[in-house]
């Protein structure tokens, strides 16, 4: 059985962690694979400065590899 995967976009400085944080929870609760894109590579910054590691550049993202997308 195959994981589905979701793309979640975050910005790379000033997102809201709890925007991100309890979204990608539920998902990855729910079985799904989730990968995070920004605009650069590295620690995304959150507005209370937790980070969280970007996988992927949105420069570098094909769609049709992901079952979701959120921002």
């Amino acid at each position: 059985m195959l994981t589905k995967k979701v793309l979640f976009i975050v910005a790379h400085k000033g997102y809201q962690p709890t925007e991100y944080a309890v979204p990608k929870k539920l998902l990855e609760d729910a079985g799904f694979s989730v990968i995070t894109a920004s605009d650069a590579l590295g620690d995304a910054c959150a507005t209370d400065e937790t980070t969280t590691s970007v996988d992927l550049r949105v420069s570098d993202v094909i769609l049709a590899e992901y079952d979701g997308l959120f921002f």
